[in-house]
């Protein structure tokens, strides 16, 4: 038996990997729902609220091996950004490539300099030429560096990459990786960011449908794990034991460097997500909405229920707004800073129309992922008999806490010779 500790995404992946080569398994959940971050809520009225907002960038290794995305429905952003300047002022980023349309507009926009988007394509037609897992092996720098050495303008540094890249990481400071930058631009150079049409939660889902009901427990909180001759031989949960002959710790770092002693990241970047409804949308626009004012509380926003309408009932309009950082305001204040904000992009009166749904605050969001840390990474075998299936063993992502759940549960099977099933 293989006690999987987590239901998010590495859980699951781990699960439905260890069910294909009918290996005995039990996941444990602490929640009473599957997907970890990556769920949907679903209000008494309708409205789908993810866990923050997130989009699952469609070429994703990872993803592509172990999701139908067009089972998921999925609803793409359009190519693209809006961006606000600090007056309010608005310009129109699209892709000539993809919105052909627009290329004129696209080239006349004064948000980046001719040679900026010469650079954008350059840049995007380099990857295009490189295996997206070979990336994590070059030189590493930081993104603010890296972008200098290649030539950009602070002008766009400023004004493109630090909100989109910013959010994308959590980190508005572009102290990340430049691999780490690089391997998110080829994905969406490549493909898109999409959102599953009934939300993110529905990518958990799908990796759980296969999987039988009796080998996952939910609200099931591991309080410890079991040592006995030297390894890690189960778990404890409330007052049971679980025996097994690995256990994956498929959960966040600070969680698992609790359970295993281990040296882990357990200081996280934050986000904090406000939801507003309104009878009438804000905007038309199914694209990012991105602040490049350097004084601007708001990192980026998004009209959700222009992107995929089911996530606002009839006659509702859902918009996502995005603040970096788990902030300690009061929730009046982040309420008034982001209506004000709003305000200067869409006027008050339109802004005056919707309400507040929800505010939450994500603690640890990701973990950081600055220049080098690939190099620093945990192995996925700990002690012996134990497995670090997180996604803090390769990447802050969602093809990152795929991959770290596929291969946890290969490296358990290879240790245990066989899978457990066909041992005498």
């Amino acid at each position: 038996m293989i006690v999987i500790v987590g239901g998010g995404l590495a859980g699951l992946t781990a699960a439905r990997v260890l069910f294909r080569e009918r290996a005995p398994f039990l996941l444990l959940e602490r929640e009473q729902a599957l997907g970890g971050r990556v769920r949907t809520d679903v209000t008494p009225e309708g409205f789908r609220l993810d866990r923050g907002f997130q989009m699952l960038f469609t070429r994703y290794p990872a993803v592509r091996r172990h999701l139908d995305l067009q089972q998921l429905g999925l609803c793409p952003l359009s190519p693209g950004a809006v961006i606000f300047g600090p007056g309010g002022e608005r310009e129109e980023l699209a892709d000539p490539f993809r919105v052909p349309a627009k290329v004129w507009k696209t080239l006349r926009s004064p948000v980046l300099s001719l040679a900026d988007k010469g650079r954008i394509a350059l840049e995007a037609a380099d990857l295009r030429l490189r295996i997206a897992e070979g990336i994590w092996t070059d030189r590493d720098t930081t993104t603010h560096a890296y972008l200098h050495q290649r030539g950009f303008s602070e002008a766009a540094i400023e004004r493109v990459f630090r909100p989109i890249f910013g959010g994308i990481f959590l980190d508005h400071s572009l102290n990340t990786s430049s691999n780490a930058f690089r391997f998110a631009f080829k994905m969406l150079a490549e493909g898109y960011g999409a959102v599953p049409a009934l939300g993110m939660g529905e990518i958990a889902r799908q990796l759980a449908a296969p999987l039988p009901p009796a080998s996952m427990r939910l609200g099931a909180a591991v309080t410890a794990l079991l040592r006995e001759g030297g390894r890690v031989a189960g778990v404890r949960t409330g007052g049971e034991t679980h025996a097994a002959d690995a256990v994956i710790l498929a959960v966040d770092s600070p969680t698992a460097a609790a359970f295993s002693g281990a040296a882990l990241p357990t200081a996280g970047n934050g986000v904090t997500t406000l939801y507003f409804a309104g009878a009438e949308p804000l905007t038309d626009e199914p694209r990012l909405l991105l602040n490049a004012d350097p004084e601007g509380t708001i990192n980026a926003a998004v009209q959700i229920s222009n992107v995929a309408p089911q996530y606002a009932p009839a006659g509702e309009h859902l918009l996502s707004v995005t603040m970096l950082g788990n902030r300690d305001e009061p929730d009046d204040d982040l309420e008034a800073k982001a209506r004000t904000e709003l305000s200067g992009w869409f006027g008050n009166d339109p802004v005056s129309h919707q309400r507040l749904l929800s505010l939450s605050r994500i603690a640890f969001g990701q973990f950081p992922q600055p220049a080098g840390f690939a190099e620093h990474l945990p192995p996925v075998r700990g002690e012996p008999g134990l497995y670090h299936g997180g996604e803090y063993t390769r990447a802050a992502s969602i093809n990152g806490a795929i991959e770290a759940g596929e291969a946890a549960a290969r490296a358990a099977l290879e240790d245990l010779g066989s899978t457990p099933a066909r041992r005498a």
